[in-house]
């Protein structure tokens, strides 16, 4: 997903004969593509920090209740509400009346080329 992402943003978005309309038509599959990247990163964190907690218990010998153990289970929590805060602050719910329209210019164009998009 990474690299698909990477490809994908740097033709679209960096390489200059891209027409102005595909930049817009792949900006929301590119936004949703960047969360889910971030997301299934964040998840495969989550995941590592599980599994070393787990691998402290069975082989290190370590109580359920011992620092040891409490860590990264305290770090899962920190790292779900960051993930939740980025999440909540990319794909908020807007009302009708807040809703802002975004301008999309291509880099280089005079304003009457740019209105002329419209």
């Amino acid at each position: 997903l990474f690299v698909g992402q990477y490809i994908v943003g740097f033709v679209s978005y960096l390489y200059p004969q891209t027409a102005i309309e595909r930049r817009v038509a792949l900006g929301p599959f590119h936004r949703f593509y960047g969360l889910a990247v971030y997301g299934t990163g964040m998840a495969a964190a989550a995941v590592g920090l599980q599994e070393k907690a787990t691998f402290l218990q069975v082989f290190g010998k370590k109580e359920v209740y011992s620092p040891y153990i409490r860590l990264p289970a305290v770090t899962e929590l920190l790292l779900v509400a960051t993930v939740m805060l980025v999440l909540w602050h990319y794909a908020q719910p807007v009302s009708a009346g807040r809703r802002q329209a975004v301008q999309y210019t291509a880099v280089g164009t005079t304003d009457e080329e740019a209105a002329t998009l419209q």
